[in-house]
């Protein structure tokens, strides 16, 4: 079993398409979505060894009625050509055959077009899988004759468990997992990424010593928004903040940023529930801008001008 295989099988998702399998009920084309390119890929394996009742040579690419397209590029109509004739010859060991074209956002319109009749006309022995980041690229004729599955992000726990399983430090897995958005391969990326761990340094910087308004300059000049990710240093930001509400309520257990557990308890010193509440939703909001395009360096000026203007209002309530 994979390193994601305890994952996927507890997947409600992968339930229901075993029962599919085991009552020979499946559709003859799916499309399953997900930004998790190694997440994705794993589930496409898992769900074709199923189908074909042999993870080892799906695994390995040697299964006789196991076919993948695996690219990063335009997969062209010469590329689909192969598959499109090969359909209609039977099984050699298997009930069915099944084919897998990953990054199947990157089919170019003519393979999509080329594939359309297999989609629409496919022999009752063939499933065809399809997987994709995101599916803009994709004709509405295709989207319309597959049945579409969005595969759930990962949760913070199990992406800190596989990096672990990757030889992550467990105190950075915990940073990591908070900001990867349920994405592992993401995840992943971070791990070896020495801005990212700058980044974290600079919202710990935030949250513990930007005090007044005299702070934020010295402070600013330190983020390259060239180097950094400003997503990346909200939610750090955010997850340090929830740790500081959860010491403030007095479950020290709960803090997810173990590894400066006494800088952020010396840190709450600084605030009170209402001002943290207000903060989040700061972020939050600073987010959100920032998703919907907003100007970086804008969205970031405000971010710091309001956090120090709540903390000074706290600071005078707590005085």
């Amino acid at each position: 079993m994979s390193e994601f295989g305890e994952i996927i099988e507890n997947l409600a998702l992968a339930k229901m398409l075993e029962k599919k399998v085991e009552t020979k009920q499946l559709s003859h084309a799916y499309l399953f979505v997900s930004g998790d390119e190694l997440f994705l890929g794993e589930f496409c394996d898992w769900f074709a060894s199923k189908i074909l009742n042999d993870e080892v040579k799906v695994k390995s690419l040697t299964h006789p009625d196991y076919f993948k397209i695996n690219q990063q590029k335009n997969i062209t109509v010469e590329q689909i050509e192969p598959i499109v004739s090969d359909v209609y010859v039977s099984p050699l060991k298997a009930e069915q055959k099944v084919y897998v074209i990953f990054d199947a956002n990157c089919l170019t319109q003519e393979a999509q077009n080329k594939l359309l009749k297999t989609i629409e006309e496919p022999p009752k022995n063939v499933v065809l899988i399809l997987a994709a980041k995101a599916v803009g690229a994709m004709l509405p004729t295709v989207l319309s004759r597959v049945a579409r599955f969005d595969i759930d992000p990962l949760t913070e726990g199990q992406i800190k468990k596989l990096l672990i399983g990757h030889g992550v430090e467990e105190n950075k897995a915990n940073i990591i997992s908070t900001c990867a958005n349920g994405n592992f391969s993401h995840a992943l990326n971070l791990s070896s990424n020495e801005d990212f761990f700058a980044t974290y340094n600079l919202a710990v910087k935030l949250v513990g010593e930007i005090n007044s308004s005299k702070d934020i300059m010295p402070f600013a000049s330190k983020i390259d928004l060239s180097k950094i990710s400003l997503f990346e240093f909200i939610d750090l930001t955010i997850s340090l903040v929830r740790d500081i509400m959860v010491i403030i309520a007095g479950k020290n257990e709960l803090v997810t940023n173990k590894l400066i557990i006494v800088d952020l308890i010396k840190f709450s010193n600084q605030y009170n529930l209402i001002s943290v509440e207000k903060i989040l939703k700061m972020l939050n909001n600073a987010r959100k801008n920032l998703f919907f395009n907003s100007n970086a360096q804008m969205v970031l000026d405000e971010l710091l001008l309001d956090f120090v203007e709540v903390k000074v209002r706290c600071k005078k309530l707590l005085a």
